[in-house]
């Protein structure tokens, strides 16, 4: 079963039951909200690790004319590149949705994904955007790539990670400016075309490399925060903390009472300027009351709360204000010993 909650409004939309041909629930990958739900051509977007589909659901009526649908993309992608199978990082960025694709040892192709939607139709194709940054290949090492987008910048994460010794072996952040890209006259964008991002400042990603490839982006938490990409690997009990201006991998163990759950946020979507505006004023609105409630708790309530945070949960938390600083338990960071500059 799948429902979109809004956290500002408390509305939900509760989305007809999922029942795949082939496979089950937990072949989902993941999943984008198009638009707003009460945009008519809105649809939740998912896809499969097991198979080269898009899973989809129309929101432009009640729950009783929705339903779910499965479009192959198999045909386009293999024109594209007779390496790649699968569609990864699904993201929105300046109201373009874009998403990677690649085998362990090819470059990246970085994908548009557009969505025509005429008379309860949908259409998706999947024109070239152009080619990731530069990649590298670890012989005995997996590869994550990841792309974020932001305003009209759009990011891309690279992470190279070791099995054998359960560890990362490197982390690399670009950018590209999304800003009046004319794909016609280039031809796709090209890997010198990507920026090194070198520092961070205020701003912090979390990248989950679970199954559903989530990546979150803070662009202006507390200055003693900013600066990390925190990583979290599948079935580890280890956050690895990358700080970009000094190229510097610090992991943290992980409480082992804490029941590591991936889930997925919809927050973004692809809004318009003045959508965007009225979502921040809610968010601000709502993170003014929040502080206010946490000074309401008990001063040891909240350091019993902070205890069972751990990896987004109890940065969010530390970044909320002074009592929450105050209340955090101090993590136990390896030695000196263990940093691993890239």
């Amino acid at each position: 079963m799948w429902s979109l909650w809004n956290p500002v409004s408390l509305k939900m939309i509760c989305l007809p039951r999922l029942i795949l041909k082939k496979g089950d629930g937990k072949s989902i990958e993941e999943c984008l909200l198009t638009a707003p739900p009460d945009d008519p051509a809105s649809i939740l977007l998912l896809t499969r690790h097991d198979a080269s589909t898009f899973v989809f659901c129309l929101l432009n009526g009640k729950r009783k004319t929705m339903k779910w649908a499965e479009i192959s993309y198999a045909k386009q992608l293999k024109r594209l590149s007779s390496e790649c199978e699968f569609i990864h990082s699904l993201t929105c960025c300046n109201g373009t949705i874009y998403a990677l694709s690649y085998d362990d040892c090819s470059d990246t192709i970085v994908l548009q994904v557009e969505i025509v939607v005429k008379e309860g139709k949908v259409m998706i194709k999947l024109p070239r955007f152009g080619e990731g940054p530069e990649t590298y290949c670890r012989r005995y090492g997996k590869r994550f790539d990841l792309v974020k987008g932001y305003g009209k910048e759009l990011f891309y994460i690279k992470v190279s990670y070791l099995k054998n010794t359960k560890k990362i072996e490197e982390v690399s952040l670009f950018s590209l400016d999304t800003t009046g890209i004319d794909l016609e006259e280039l031809e796709g964008i090209t890997q010198e075309m990507w920026e090194q991002v070198t520092d961070l400042k205020d701003s912090v990603f979390y990248a989950d490399l679970g199954p559903d490839g989530s990546v979150f982006y803070n662009p202006a938490v507390a200055s003693e925060l900013g600066g990390y990409i925190h990583i979290r690997v599948e079935e580890e009990e280890i956050l690895y903390s990358y700080r970009v201006k000094y190229r510097t991998i610090v992991p943290s163990v992980m409480p082992s009472r804490v029941v590591l759950t991936t889930y997925v946020l919809m927050w973004e979507g692809r809004l318009e300027d003045d959508h965007v505006e009225e979502v921040k004023c809610i968010a601000t609105f709502k993170q003014v009351n929040n502080v206010s409630c946490l000074h309401n708790i008990p001063f040891d309530f909240l350091k019993m709360i902070m205890e069972f945070c751990v990896g987004v949960e109890y940065l969010n938390f530390l970044a909320t204000c002074k009592l929450c600083r105050e209340a955090a338990p101090s993590i136990q960071w390896s030695n000196e010993s263990s940093l691993k500059s890239t």
